[in-house]
């Protein structure tokens, strides 16, 4: 395994410049494991905030990683996704710990933004790490869940609906069977 836990790339700036003070990164799992993905490396204690425009029937659907060069015992992270219509007013909607482990999997967290879809929201990932571990957000991404109606499931079943006595093979008049 590598001695850094990262391997660092910068997100491209409209503007075109090099580096736009966001860093994404590759998250590299321990030895035998193959599972990277983009993410927001976020060592201590970490803040990011976004002012985003949240879909209709907005969920946030983002990866959390727990990773370590040097763990100590007991390593492990603390994310909190917080939003709100301000910043004075941001609502804790999801809390969640990861605990690092070896094998360096990732964890799936989605969050319902409920009466927050559909405008403008501040988006606040909070993540505390401890015993050595960095935290990592992979891919956050805002979609759009299509709430439809629950369609209503029949089953017919039918039975020996055949009757042998309405067969011409078995001397019914009529021709209903070749």
């Amino acid at each position: 395994m590598p001695d850094e836990p990262f391997e660092e790339s910068f997100l491209p700036c409209a503007s075109g410049r090099r580096r736009c003070g966001l860093v994404a990164a590759r998250l590299v799992p321990s030895e035998g494991h193959s599972d990277t993905r983009v993410a927001l490396p976020a060592p201590g204690r970490t803040r990011f905030r976004f002012h985003v425009e949240a879909p209709p029937d907005a969920e946030l659907r983002v990866g959390l990683g727990a990773v370590a060069a040097e763990p100590a015992p007991g390593a492990s992270v603390r994310f909190v996704v917080r939003a709100g219509r301000s910043v004075d007013a941001l609502d804790e909607l999801a809390a969640r710990a990861v605990a690092w482990s070896p094998l360096a999997e990732w964890s799936r967290l989605a969050v319902d933004l409920g009466e927050l879809s559909g405008g403008p929201i501040v988006l606040e990932l909070e993540s505390e790490a401890t015993g050595g571990a960095i935290g990592a957000w992979a891919v956050p991404e805002l979609v759009e869940t299509r709430r439809e109606k629950p369609r209503v499931n029949v089953l017919l079943l039918s039975l020996d609906t055949l009757r042998a006595d309405h067969l011409s093979a078995y001397g019914y008049e009529r021709p209903t069977s070749p």
